[in-house]
């Protein structure tokens, strides 16, 4: 049998494949591509793994200061301290100038509370003029005139007498310092003596007969009527003092009979003034206050109307009232210790017995004789305290 030979294709005919099948190809593709998939997967698995664990490391990041084992600072604490470097920079100057504004405008407010002491006393002072007493007083003491009938003396030698006591009293104070209450009892003996030898014989210079009608000679001597002599009373004041008195007041102290009372540091706050000048004046204040944070302190009571306050209680409170007017009897009669000029009589100080006029007078009674006998005095000294504005335990000098 013979083979058969292949017959030519025709045109348009189908090829036979001899390959697989389209559908087995699609199916090989796809069990092809599944091990693609699945390293595709963990690669893109792997990729987010290291950007997770890259954002966690930037999170975390925090510079070393030292080396690798130094302190760690986070990132965050350093951007915040920057911030606040910043803030710092920006307000300080405003700050600064806020702060230079306010003490400047606490300095203007000082100078208008002294403007208003000063305002107050000048207009105290004026007010002063309006007294006759007052005016016959600066008369005589300015231009040493006197009233009609009225005899002047002048006493001879005063002077030389007062710097030999003087140096007596500083050299006693050099030798032996004594106690101050001791000083006090020694003071008083010493003067009872000298009165009762002034009185028997007394000192060539500082003696001088009176006529019947007559005013007490110079400021710093009293009058004994009955022997009609002039006689100073004891000077237990220092030189020190003194200065200290010239430096408080801006002028010479007059007529200074004593210290009536001190600051804690020692230094003078009442001085006790004798009721005649050494000019021949008359003088009713006897205890004048020196200290000068007490005297601003009392000037801005009364600039603050304090003054009013009180006048208004002495006319509602017939206690007070009463106190008031034995504090002016105690005023008198301390007063005349040291002699009784007779254009003064029966005046006191402050406005006693029934005005108030002068805080500055009223809180030298308290301060000179104590608590209990001047009921104004009393609460001046109480406003000063509660005020803030001087206390006479605390040093102000």
């Amino acid at each position: 049998m013979t083979p058969r030979r292949p017959v030519p294709a025709r045109p348009g005919a189908r090829r036979p494949h001899s390959g697989p099948s389209r559908d087995a190809r699609a199916s090989a593709g796809k069990h092809a591509d599944r091990p693609d998939t699945a390293r595709a997967a963990v690669a893109d698995a792997g990729h987010n793994g290291a950007s997770a664990s890259a954002d966690d490391d930037s999170e975390n990041l925090a510079p070393r200061m030292g080396g690798a084992e130094g302190l760690s600072l986070p990132m965050r604490l350093l951007i915040l301290a920057g911030v606040v470097a910043l803030a710092f920079v920006v307000v300080f100057p405003s700050l600064r100038g806020y702060l230079t504004q306010r003490a400047q405008y606490d300095a203007v407010l000082e100078q208008i509370d002294e403007a208003r002491s000063t305002s107050t006393a000048l207009e105290e002072e004026l007010a002063r003029w309006d007294d006759d007493e007052y005016v016959k007083a600066q008369a005589r003491e300015r231009l040493s005139y006197v009233m009609p009938g009225e005899t002047t003396y002048v006493v001879v030698g005063a002077d030389e007498f007062e710097d030999e006591d003087g140096s007596d009293t500083a050299s006693a104070d050099v030798e032996e310092r004594k106690p101050w209450y001791e000083e006090l009892r020694e003071s008083a003996r010493v003067a009872g003596q000298v009165e009762r030898e002034q009185a028997d014989d007394p000192p060539a210079g500082l003696v001088h007969p009176l006529p019947a009608v007559h005013r007490d000679a110079a400021v710093g001597h009293a009058v004994d009527r009955r022997q009609h002599r002039i006689r100073r009373p004891a000077v237990t004041v220092s030189e020190a003092d003194l200065e200290i008195l010239r430096a408080q007041l801006g002028r010479v102290p007059r007529g200074v009979v004593d210290i009536a009372a001190r600051c804690v540091c020692g230094r003078p706050t009442v001085v006790r003034t004798a009721p005649r000048l050494p000019d021949g004046s008359p003088f009713p204040t006897m205890y004048y206050l020196t200290h000068p944070a007490a005297v601003r302190g009392c000037s801005t009571l009364e600039a603050e109307h304090l003054m009013e306050d009180f006048n208004r209680r002495l006319a509602a409170e017939p206690e007070l009232a009463a106190a008031y007017a034995a504090a002016h009897t105690d005023y008198l009669m301390r007063r005349a210790e040291l002699g009784s000029p007779e254009e003064i009589a029966g005046v006191s100080a402050g406005g006693m017995p029934t005005r108030v006029k002068c805080l500055h007078a009223l809180l030298a009674h308290t301060l000179a004789v104590g608590r209990g006998i001047n009921p104004i005095g009393d609460l001046t000294l109480d406003a000063l305290r509660d005020r803030g504005l001087w206390d006479p335990e605390r040093c102000a000098c």
